[in-house]
């Protein structure tokens, strides 16, 4: 069957099954496992391991007093304690980053340009001492949620899908037509699917307003200066 002719409940379905390879090294793994790890040593090694901070994040998610109002990783590893933790990793670990697959670089390769728009909002979010900065970063990651996952269950379509990208055509009207569903929808699917759908927060921000992006998109283009913009827009 035509990549085309597939839907939002097809990709959703696959998406989920997909699970994106753990990037720490062996030694990163032995100090996760340490009967002394502090929950410092494991926030440092997964902050840097994108996947298995989602697993963390997930699994605290899914317990009955969180109901998916996880504000961020550091939260997830207080919720859970290092015990929960590491029989997270032993099980994880066994899917490790291969980066002799074409598949792992290209999911590798998303997961990069989602650290650049966690990186942009943390700029933001700085001189806002107290706001929930980490939890925005953790929004902006998730935006990308299902371009990881896509070259995993996909590499064709997302082989299509990028090099139609870089010929010049507007990507997300590229990945419209291929996957028969916008990556808006899909994110916002397998967000709910592994675990997240009482965040109602996440959700308005993976599904975002249209007409509000429209709107933002004007404003910064609109001049070289930056231009005085309607509160609800800023």
């Amino acid at each position: 069957m035509a990549p085309e002719k597939h839907g939002l409940e097809y990709w959703r379905g696959h998406l989920y099954q997909a699970q994106i390879p753990v990037l720490s090294t062996g030694e990163a793994r032995d100090t996760l496992l340490l009967p002394s790890a502090t929950l410092q040593q494991v926030y440092r090694v997964l902050n840097a391991d994108l996947p298995l901070a989602l697993d963390a994040v997930v699994m605290a998610a899914r317990l009955p007093r969180i109901d998916g109002e996880v504000q961020g990783l550091q939260h997830a590893l207080n919720v859970l304690g290092t015990d929960k933790v590491q029989s997270l990793v032993r099980t994880r670990m066994k899917r490790p980053f291969d980066a002799g697959r074409p598949a792992h670089r290209a999911c590798l390769q998303a997961i990069a340009t989602s650290r650049l728009a966690a990186a942009l909002v943390e700029s933001w979010e700085w001189p806002n001492p107290g706001g929930n900065g980490e939890y925005l970063q953790w929004v902006a990651l998730l935006l990308g949620l299902a371009r990881w996952k896509l070259p995993l269950v996909a590499p064709e379509v997302h082989l299509q899908i990028e090099r139609r990208a870089r010929a010049g055509e507007h990507r997300a009207r590229v990945e419209r037509e291929l996957l028969g569903c916008s990556i808006d929808e899909l994110n916002a699917a397998v967000a709910r699917d592994i675990g997240l759908p009482a965040d109602a927060m996440l959700l308005r921000a993976i599904t975002p307003d249209s007409h509000m992006l429209t709107a933002s998109a004007a404003c910064a283009w609109a001049a070289s200066m930056a231009p005085e913009l309607p509160v609800k827009v800023a």
